[in-house]
């Protein structure tokens, strides 16, 4: 009789049940459903583990064995073979009485198929996050090989620009000696070479004082202070002051907002693009260059951003990321004359501030360089 209860309550019960005694063994229909046979086709203990464990069968028995000497045991994970040929992921609770013993299945098949697919974003995280790590300690590699290379050719530049003015200076003396002491022995074409020899020892002049401010923004640590940029305006346009009244230029400033900086390289900083922009014009166009700023947020952070707008015959968009390179001249030195340093030696200055620069132009319609400081 009271096997019987039981046997109710095992084929009533929702959970997958195992119901097995000495004279009877029984599962209910939740426990069919999940391995797939019916209770005629598995009609006894042995059936069950032949059927339902595969190659596993002799170490499971045997386990089964084990545990007929222990009233209560632990719960254990197993996986059963359906009649399908899936496989079920289950866990199996134990109770013993005098009269019985009742096998309760829990299936989490689908929470394993989770677990497993869980396990593979995870294995594949773990390997993205080590192929990052070795990302960027290659990188970091590189920027350390790179910041070498840069200080290698910053000391070239330094030293040979140093060790090139001597000669140059030579050059330059004995070229003004033979045009003022022979200039009546010499015809017309040796007259013109010397001309030529004193252009070219000018603009090698140009170029080795620029690439000296070059590299001495870079090799240099810099002192700052809160500038008034008033007055570092007013130091711009003196040493402009010759082209400005040369080109008839006019200047409008704005507001212009203090900002943190060290005064020379800042003065340098302006005086090179208000220098372009008053350069760079069609003939008989007079330069304009509006000068101003505002307080910005940038990134949740508050910048001091200043405005320097020009008239000129602007850029084409397809030089416009080429423009900060050394040495890159986007005209002939016939046209225009310069280095091609100018606006390199600008974005170094605006890098040792820890700002940014940018640039927007329309051909023949003028440039706007927009500069970030922190504020």
């Amino acid at each position: 009789m009271y096997l019987e209860i039981l046997k109710k309550l095992v084929v009533d019960s929702a959970t997958p049940a195992v119901l097995k005694s000495e004279k009877d063994f029984y599962f209910n229909e939740a426990a069919q459903f999940l391995i797939g046979y019916t209770d005629k086709e598995i009609p006894n203990i042995d059936a069950w583990f032949h059927l339902l464990y595969g190659e596993d069968v002799d170490e499971m028995y045997g386990y089964y064995l084990e545990s007929k000497k222990e009233k209560f045991k632990t719960p254990f994970e197993t996986v059963l073979h359906h009649k399908d040929g899936s496989l079920k992921y289950v866990k199996f609770f134990r109770n013993l009485n005098d009269n019985c013993e009742i096998w309760w299945i829990q299936d989490y098949t689908e929470q394993k198929k989770n677990l497993s697919a869980n396990e593979f974003e995870l294995r594949n995280l773990n390997t993205a996050m080590l192929e990052v790590q070795r990302l960027q300690q290659k990188l970091k590699q590189e920027n350390k090989k790179l910041k070498k290379s840069n200080a290698e050719l910053e000391d070239f530049a330094y030293i040979a620009s140093h060790d090139l003015k001597e000669p140059l200076r030579k050059i330059t003396n004995f070229s003004e000696r033979l045009k003022t002491k022979y200039s009546d022995n010499l015809d017309e074409t040796a007259r013109l070479y010397i001309d030529r020899m004193e252009v070219a020892s000018n603009r090698m002049q140009l170029l080795i004082d620029d690439l000296l401010r070059y590299s001495r923004v870079s090799r240099t640590d810099i002192e700052t202070q809160v500038l008034d940029m008033k007055r570092v305006f007013n130091t711009v346009e003196d040493k402009l002051e010759t082209l400005i009244v040369e080109k008839g230029a006019k200047i409008i400033r704005k507001q212009l907002l203090p900002i943190k900086g060290n005064k020379i390289l800042i003065v340098s900083l302006f005086q090179n693009i208000v220098n372009n922009g008053i350069k760079f014009q069609e003939k008989g166009r007079f330069a304009e260059i509006i000068i101003d700023s505002e307080e910005v947020s940038v990134s949740n952070k508050k910048v001091v951003r200043y405005s320097i707008e020009d008239n000129g015959i602007g850029i084409e968009q397809e030089y416009l990321k080429r423009i900060f390179k050394i040495f890159e001249r986007l005209h002939s030195k016939d046209k225009y004359n310069g280095t091609g340093i100018g606006l390199a030696i600008v974005k170094r200055i605006v890098e040792k501030h820890n700002g940014k620069i940018a640039v927007q132009s329309e051909l023949n319609k003028g440039t706007i360089f927009t500069i970030d400081f922190p504020e």
